[in-house]
């Protein structure tokens, strides 16, 4: 029986002679798409139209697999790949081993639904996908800008497909202790600003998840603005102000992949 080869949590699929043999039990030409919004609305007595108050990108997407090894396997080989595919309690990457698909992955848990069990032993599972989000992502990609000096600008071109936007981690490297910004003019001059910083010191500066490191080991809150930095999608017109070795925008885009093997 001939599938699709995975990779979860780094652990490829062939490990266990195990692979993907359908999705979503139907055909290639219909797949769970995934990318959905939902409407927040209200209406007006007055108005034939809805008010629209907001929007999510709700639903996540999920689909349904089937996992069959290559061979009847035994009873503790069979725990061992369920304990594989079942047993965290995080999001993990799956990554299918498709033509084009190198640069994607999805960030889920794998739910368990049934057991194929056959007369001369165990199979496979069927299960269920549960994504982090609808979309599927593409690995960490790096941006980096060399030898800022007192004002430069440049350009910053957001492709994912998150209407939310890219709040990326950012890294910089100091010439001389002084201070430090990077202006969005393109998202209502939005400021990152830094102040007495140190001759050579690099800050790493997770705007996403708030997390902010100095490489001289020194607790940086109360030096910055605390506004982090963020990119509209499209592009992003960006102003540095300050002398930097360099900069670095750490990020992953969004894609609208859709759960199917396409």
């Amino acid at each position: 029986m001939i599938g699709i080869p995975f990779i979860l949590d780094g652990v490829a699929s062939e490990v266990y002679d195990a692979s993907i043999v359908s999705i979503n039990n139907n055909s290639v030409y219909k797949q769970e798409s995934g990318s959905g919004n939902e409407f927040v609305t209200d209406t007006n007595p007055r108005s034939a139209e809805l008010l629209l108050l907001g929007a999510s990108q709700f639903p996540v997407l999920s689909f349904e697999i089937d996992v069959i090894c290559d061979d009847a396997v035994d009873i503790f080989k069979f725990v061992t790949i369920k304990d594989w595919l079942f047993g965290s309690n995080q999001y993990r990457n799956l990554q299918l081993c498709i033509d084009d698909f190198d640069n994607f992955h999805f960030e889920c848990q794998i739910q368990a639904d049934s057991d194929y069990i056959f007369m001369d032993g165990y199979r496979g599972v069927h299960c269920k996908v549960v994504c982090n989000s609808s979309f599927a992502w593409t690995s960490l990609k790096t941006k980096t800008y060399s030898s800022v000096s007192i004002h430069d600008t440049n350009v910053f071109d957001n492709l994912s497909a998150d209407n939310n936007g890219i709040m990326p981690i950012v890294e910089f490297k100091i010439t001389k202790g002084e201070d430090f910004k990077i202006v969005n003019k393109s998202l209502n001059n939005l400021s990152f600003e830094w102040s007495d910083l140190q001759n050579n010191e690099i800050i790493t500066c997770d705007c996403k998840n708030a997390i902010i490191t100095s490489s001289t080991g020194l607790t940086r809150v109360n030096n910055f603005n605390k506004t982090f930095l963020k990119f509209k999608k499209g592009r992003n017109q960006l102003e540095f102000w300050g002398n930097v070795d360099y900069i670095k925008f750490k990020y992953r885009n969004a894609v609208r992949l859709g759960g199917g093997m396409y």
